[in-house]
């Protein structure tokens, strides 16, 4: 009878520890070099795998990752497993299945025409036969020779001729354009719907277009009904609370789609609204405003960033630490550099080395490795 019940709460123990494990783990990985090497960790600073790379690329949740080794890369997946052998002489990010790589090409004696495109099974999609090469939609691959960009569909046939100096990733059906300095907007058939006559173009957002023309930033549609004159030194390209900072004469405010002033041009510089709140620069120092334009944080810190979730990073001095709304220091002014993972932990720099802190300025991932990359 003893030795079931003994039998019982080992099970109930590897049960319960299989369940804490499982709360445990983490799919949020970043590279990590040491000894000149790199390897892979999760937020909780665990090795998934342990520095053997000359390089490893991480950029988005991807279940693939670029890597290098002896002067070769491949693909590994998130264990650190192979998956795409290392043949290539570069490979890019994948993204949306299709990834950028280029390998020697031995039908072109200068081995300039190299470049192709590669799904997650490592299998040829567009030929290793152009100049460089991009993703720009789950369909669509920008394609580069002798100096021009065109667009190439999944059967490699040719969608835009070769007559663009750069073309963008499209979003939302929209891609902008370069040709001789100036922008225009296609859509994914090559449409032209914005001819490229502006001296800038931001992408679509919210229905509306940032651009620039003589020297001057203004807001259109995409029909080129124009919103907002052009009469700005620097326009963001987005809203904010309804809001977009703007400049004239060296000086910062801030204005709603109307292209009324809603906060004046007090400031020397500025950010985006978030969380109610904006960082402003005033003689030298910043500070923080509300949606009124009223300081909530007098102007103190050397440098400000924009809140989430609560707290920004601030610099005194040459140092970096966090701060609340009630300009309470959170985490201590005391690292040489940081950057929110954005999943309530921070990756910090001292003394050249990295490391993780969470919220608390509690310890996650020791500050003694070379490079820390971002989590994802």
């Amino acid at each position: 009878m003893m030795k079931k019940i003994v039998i019982i709460l080992m099970m109930l123990s590897i049960l319960l520890s299989g369940c804490n494990k499982s709360t445990y783990d983490t799919t949020n990985i970043a590279s990590f070099k040491r000894f000149n090497k790199y390897g892979l960790i999760n937020e909780y600073g665990e090795k998934i795998l342990s520095p053997e790379f000359d390089s490893i690329s991480i950029a988005n949740n991807d279940n693939l990752i670029g890597a290098s080794k002896d002067g070769k890369y491949g693909y590994i997946n998130r264990n650190g497993e192979i998956v795409i052998d290392f043949i290539y002489d570069f490979v890019g990010l994948f993204e949306l299945g299709y990834a950028a790589a280029k390998k020697t090409n031995e039908n072109d004696i200068f081995n300039w025409r190299n470049c192709g495109i590669i799904d997650e099974n490592g299998l040829e999609i567009i030929p290793f036969e152009y100049n460089w090469v991009d993703v720009l939609s789950d369909k669509l691959f920008k394609v580069e020779l002798d100096g021009r960009c065109g667009i190439v569909n999944l059967n490699n046939e040719l969608v835009v001729s070769y007559k663009y100096d750069n073309i963008s990733k499209f979003e939302n059906g929209y891609a902008t354009v370069t040709l001789d300095d100036k922008w225009g907007i296609i859509n994914e058939n090559g449409d032209v719907l914005i001819e490229p006559k502006y001296q800038r173009l931001s992408k679509l957002n919210d229905g509306l277009i940032v651009a620039k023309l003589n020297e001057k930033y203004g807001l259109m549609d995409i029909y080129e009904n124009l919103i907002i004159d052009y009469k700005y030194d620097a326009l963001t390209s987005f809203f904010s609370n309804g809001l977009a900072l703007v400049k004239i004469d060296d000086k910062y405010g801030y204005i709603d789609k109307a292209g009324d002033v809603v906060i004046s041009f007090n400031y020397d510089k500025g950010s985006k609204f978030s969380e109610n709140i904006a960082a402003v620069k005033i003689d030298g120092l910043w500070g923080y405003i509300d949606e009124t334009g009223t300081l909530i944080i007098e102007p103190i810190y050397d440098y400000a960033t924009s809140f989430g979730n609560g707290v920004a990073a601030i610099k005194v001095g040459e140092n970096w630490g966090f701060i609340n709304k009630e300009n309470e220091i959170v985490i201590d002014i005391k690292y040489t550099n940081v950057s929110r993972t954005g999943f309530n932990t921070v990756v910090v720099e001292k003394w050249n080395r990295y490391g993780m802190i969470d919220m608390d300025g509690n310890v996650i991932i020791s500050i003694k490795y070379k490079e820390l990359g971002m989590f994802f």
